[in-house]
């Protein structure tokens, strides 16, 4: 019966039932690249905010594809800029504007686990072999500001090394995982700017 109901729900005109993207808000000046902005496009949080502020228009970038929000005066955007995110909403006829229900923030372990997954699942299509190994010993750190400066070396040691892979994947004429990497690259851009936020925080108002 419950089959039944929701069949018949989506074939009435006009609905559509919701759908759940993965990726960065950013703003339709930049795309998936602030690169352009120099120094300021090294926070994609302040260089969304900036070039939302001089007219532009916020964007979804998900798995390099860039979609257009319907709805701008959404009360989570401006707060969720440059960050990666879930979002849910309607996507339109169009395949390419997304009127917005809600947006929740992406937990940063949670989406390196999804890279690890991502990179493994690529090898193994390329018929690569997966080997899980530790790059280097952990560090045991227990001061805030210290963590948080070693999370931001790692997060542009990663960003580094996936444009390295990045290009290469480009010479190799391998369109598949070039962009697999420059998706990371965003995520990973993301999470400087939160940690570096997070520093600056620490800075300005202490550990309390």
């Amino acid at each position: 019966m419950k089959s039944t109901i929701a069949l018949l729900l989506l074939s009435l005109p006009g609905f559509a039932a919701q759908q759940t993207w993965t990726g960065q808000i950013s703003d339709d000046m930049c795309g998936a690249n602030h690169a352009a902005m120099g120094d300021m496009g090294k926070n994609p949080k302040d260089c969304t905010a900036a070039c939302v502020k001089g007219g532009g228009k916020y964007v979804l970038v998900s798995n390099a594809k860039v979609f257009e929000i319907a709805n701008q005066n959404f009360g989570d955007l401006t707060k969720a800029s440059g960050q990666t995110v879930t979002l849910t909403g309607d996507l339109g006829k169009n395949g390419k504007t997304i009127t917005v229900t809600k947006i929740a923030p992406k937990r940063t372990a949670i989406q390196e686990m999804g890279h690890v997954e991502a990179l493994a699942d690529r090898i193994l299509f390329l018929k690569g072999d997966v080997d899980m190994a530790a790059t280097e010993p952990v560090e045991k750190i227990t001061q805030p500001a210290k963590m948080l400066a070693k999370a931001v070396a790692m997060e542009k040691t990663s960003a580094r090394d996936y444009n390295k892979a990045a290009l290469d994947c480009s010479a190799n004429e391998d369109a598949g995982s070039k962009q697999l990497f420059q998706r990371l690259i965003q995520d990973e851009e993301s999470h400087f700017a939160e940690f570096e936020q997070q520093q600056n925080n620490i800075k300005e108002f202490g550990l309390n």
